[in-house]
């Protein structure tokens, strides 16, 4: 008795070129309801202009790879979509941030988190990530645009403790 374990024929399915048959991907829409902050793309020109289009932390100057990143979020009573609260951050550096990898003192040091420092992995977090611990932001020309220190001090605070 030959068996071949969990095998069904199915002499119309159609495979691709991956060995999946393509109605196991079947395409399947639902409806929903999005909140949208209808500032967002205000902010993030305003933030972007102050910072000249470039990564606060790496330099990055491509505006299609960058956002404006909030110090202090908007569900925070201090986050409001104003310039001192953002920071032009490349999508890596942005995701960091968020995510407390990476904190910027108030002094506008960036600090990564030492397990990562220790750690070992490929060139992106070498290069990308460890090598930016200690590096002094770039800041806007105008002062009136540059971080907000209790904002980032408070951000800070919230990195020391995801420790």
């Amino acid at each position: 008795m030959h068996s071949t374990l969990g095998a069904i024929a199915h002499p119309t399915r159609v495979v691709g070129s991956d060995g999946y048959p393509f109605d196991d991907f079947r395409r399947e829409y639902r409806m929903s309801v999005t909140k949208i902050r209808l500032h967002q793309p205000s902010f993030r020109s305003r933030v972007l202009h102050a910072y000249n289009s470039t990564c606060a932390i790496c330099r990055l100057h491509h505006s299609q790879l960058l956002d404006a990143a909030h110090i202090l979020p908007d569900v925070h009573p201090r986050g409001a979509p104003v310039v001192p609260n953002g920071i032009t951050l490349c999508k890596l550096h942005h995701a960091a941030f968020d995510r407390n990898l990476l904190g910027i003192r108030p002094d506008f040091v960036v600090e990564i988190r030492s397990e990562l420092l220790r750690e070992i992995d490929g060139p992106m977090l070498q290069h990308d990530i460890k090598e930016m611990n200690g590096t002094q932001l770039v800041l806007p020309r105008e002062r009136a645009s540059h971080p907000d220190r209790a904002g980032l001090e408070d951000r800070y605070e919230e990195f020391q403790k995801a420790k």
